[in-house]
C-alpha cells in the first residue's frame, strides 16, 4: 500500500525589493514637483493679473493710448515697436524684471496719463488765480490813479519806450510774430533775468505748465510783461519791483527742451510785440 504524498504549502509570501517600487516613488515625487511648480507659476501670473485690473486709457497726441493689453505672442519690444517707445523704457515703467517678461492679459503703461485729470485740473485753478491776480492789480491801479496825480505821470512815463530795459543781455533767438507771442532770447541756465519796468508782482510760480517757472509784473493800467521757462524765481507774489532789478534765473521748465526766456508784453490783456515798449537795441 502506497503512501499518500503530503504537500506542504508555503506560508512564504514574495516579498519584493525596495528597487523595484523606487521607480514607481520617483514617478510621483517628479508629478507632485511639477504640479506645485505649475501650480506657482499660474498662481503667479494670475496674482499678477489679478493686481492689473483694465486702467481708464487716452489717447495722447499721437494717437498712442496710455495703457496696451497684453496679447498672446508679444513681446514687450514688439509692443514697443508698435508705438514707436523704447522696450527698455517700458520695462523700468513697468517694474519688470531684466528679462522683460510679461503675460498674456496683463496691462503694459506707455505712458503716463495717471496724473492727467489732477494736473489739468490744477492748470486750471492756477489759471484762475492768475486772472484774480490781474483783476485785483487791476482795481489796486485803478485806485491808485484815482487818488494820485503822481500815479498818473508814473504810468505815462512807464508807456514810453525809453522806459522799459531789455530783461537779459542775451541775444534773440526768436522774435514775435509767426505763433510766437512773445520774444525769445537764448542764455545758460543760471543767467540773470531783469524786470524791464518798476511794477507789482502778480503772478510769481510754476503752475501754467507750458510756461514752466513765471513772473508776471503789472506796470501800470494796460501792460504786463511776463518772464517764462525760468529754473529760479526770486520774487514773491505782491511785491514790488524797480527797473533792472534781478527777479529770476533762466531755465528750461516748461514746454521747452533748451534753456531759454521767453518775455511776453500784454497789452489790455492781448500779446503786442514787446519791440513796441522795448525799442530796438
Amino acid at each position: 500500500m502506497m503512501k499518500p504524498t503530503i504537500q506542504l504549502k508555503s506560508t512564504t509570501q514574495s516579498v519584493q525589493s525596495p528597487l523595484l517600487r523606487l521607480p514607481t516613488i520617483t514617478m510621483l515625487a517628479t508629478i507632485l514637483v511639477t504640479t506645485i511648480a505649475t501650480t506657482a507659476l499660474s498662481g503667479c501670473a494670475s496674482n499678477q493679473l489679478d493686481h492689473n485690473p483694465k486702467p481708464t486709457i487716452v489717447y495722447n497726441k499721437r494717437g498712442v493710448p496710455s495703457h496696451y493689453k497684453v496679447r498672446s505672442g508679444d513681446t514687450l519690444s514688439t509692443i514697443a515697436k508698435k508705438y514707436g517707445l523704447n522696450y527698455r523704457t517700458l520695462g523700468v515703467k513697468n517694474g519688470l524684471d531684466d528679462k522683460y517678461t510679461i503675460y498674456a492679459g496683463q496691462w503694459i503703461k506707455l505712458w503716463d496719463s495717471s496724473s492727467r485729470a489732477d494736473k489739468k485740473f490744477k492748470k486750471a485753478v492756477q489759471q484762475q488765480k492768475v486772472q484774480r491776480n490781474i483783476i485785483k492789480a487791476n482795481a489796486n491801479s485803478n485806485s491808485t490813479n484815482n487818488n494820485s496825480t503822481d500815479s498818473n505821470s508814473t504810468n505815462n512815463s512807464s508807456n514810453s519806450s525809453q522806459a522799459y530795459y531789455y530783461p537779459t543781455t542775451n541775444p534773440i533767438m526768436r522774435g514775435f510774430g509767426s505763433g510766437s507771442e512773445g520774444l525769445w532770447f537764448s542764455g545758460r541756465k543760471g543767467d540773470p533775468v531783469y524786470a524791464s519796468q518798476n511794477g507789482t508782482v502778480i503772478y510769481s510760480g510754476g503752475g501754467l505748465a507750458e510756461f514752466g517757472k513765471l513772473v508776471m509784473i503789472r506796470h501800470n493800467n494796460e501792460l504786463i510783461s511776463a518772464y517764462a521757462h525760468n529754473s529760479r524765481l526770486l520774487v514773491p507774489e505782491g511785491s514790488f519791483v524797480y527797473r533792472g532789478q534781478k527777479i529770476a534765473e533762466m531755465g528750461s521748465t516748461g514746454d521747452i527742451d533748451r534753456v531759454g526766456l521767453q518775455l511776453q508784453i500784454r497789452q489790455n490783456g492781448t500779446p503786442i510785440n514787446p519791440i513796441e515798449i522795448l525799442g530796438n537795441r
